[in-house]
């Protein structure tokens, strides 16, 4: 663009009606002309540029120049516009300036492109830790000190071949903490309050309140000298399986459940001519939701294609709602920081 911009161009950036060509075009005039850039606000520019889905920096032309420090004033905007709204570029940035201060005599730029290919096997990986006493996930950068031989077991890969699992990773990193779905809350309603014999009823039923991946759950409950139990499980008013008659406190079914439902369960007490029912009327519901065949799949998948990247694993239990094994997947995350297996250097 050898011309000022237009009004009309203008006009569209500040609306973000621009396009991704149109918009990277007057990024590179703005650098250039001081008389546009007061005119057409950058902060509208770098806005117009995250709603337009701009692609990503190229590695050749702009992110090793931008570390190199070789760009001009121009491509310097924008680059620096770019990282700004960008933070998988930013990752890409901090990566590879880790990695030029650990090339010890670097001086060209063929140097540097070589040791990139050299260290493609195993590259740099991206690891969040976990504050489990804060409930926070601090955001962490994890890089390996040396290449790996070749019978070491592959990297955490620094995207996925799934997107949504670089996504949902990123997120979590870019947040500071897991996200569950809105709908949690429902598998544990508040109880009603219990006065009585009915304050026995609070004992633990399991499972309850929670999502699980198991189609044959155990189920459990207090048992008691003498009673036998009938556990009938329903999906909405409909009893879809029932147990015999039993005498120890727990049962697991023979057939599988269904993926993807929601069930409530109870358990039939009786003692001679005596009946109770299991929770107490007057308590919570027992509830508990399978997830379905698609979460059931993409959780396998990642835990077998990347057993050693317990973020991963943490990020796909919180999109299912499965909040136990969350937990237990980021305890995992801060154990490895502990045992101080990876680099994890923090973040100031």
């Amino acid at each position: 663009m050898s011309m000022h911009l237009s009004e009309e161009l203008a006009a569209r950036l500040r609306g973000q009606g621009a396009t991704p060509a149109e918009l990277l075009s007057a990024l590179r005039h703005i650098g250039e002309c001081s008389d546009c850039a007061r005119h057409a606000d950058i902060e509208d520019v770098r806005e117009s540029l995250s709603v337009a889905g701009v692609t990503h920096l190229d590695a050749d032309t702009q992110l090793f120049p931008y570390v190199d420090e070789g760009l001009d004033r121009a491509d310097l905007e924008i680059v620096q516009s770019h990282l700004e709204i960008c933070p998988t570029c930013r990752e890409e940035v901090a990566d590879l300036q880790q990695m030029r201060r650990r090339q010890r005599g670097a001086r060209t730029r063929r140097w540097i492109l070589s040791a990139v290919a050299a260290a493609a096997g195993v590259a740099v990986v991206l690891l969040a830790t976990v504050d489990l006493e804060q409930g926070d996930i601090p955001a962490r950068r994890v890089t390996t000190a040396k290449p790996r031989s070749s019978d070491a077991p592959p990297p955490r890969p620094h995207r996925y071949p799934n997107s949504e699992w670089t996504r949902l990773v990123s997120e979590a990193r870019r947040m500071g903490r897991l996200s569950y779905p809105s709908t949690s809350g429902a598998l544990a309603p508040p109880a009603a309050v219990l006065r009585g014999k009915d304050s026995a009823s609070r004992e633990s039923l399991e499972p309850a309140g929670i999502v699980i991946d198991e189609t044959r759950p155990r189920f459990s409950w207090p048992s008691r000298s003498g009673w036998t139990y009938v556990v009938l499980i329903f999906d909405g008013d409909i009893e879809v399986a029932s147990s015999p008659s039993l005498r120890a406190g727990h049962w697991t079914p023979e057939r599988d459940l269904p993926r993807g439902r929601t069930y409530t369960w109870q358990v039939e007490a009786t003692r001679g001519d005596a009946l109770d029912i299991l929770p107490a009327a007057s308590a919570p519901p027992a509830m508990f939701h399978v997830i379905s065949e698609r979460e059931h799949a993409e959780i396998l998948e990642a835990r077998e294609t990347f057993p050693d990247d317990p973020l991963l694993h943490a990020v796909l239990y919180a999109r299912s709602g499965m909040k136990r094994e969350a937990e237990e997947a980021m305890a995992r995350v801060k154990a490895s920081r502990a045992e101080g297996s990876v680099s994890v250097p923090d973040r100031r």
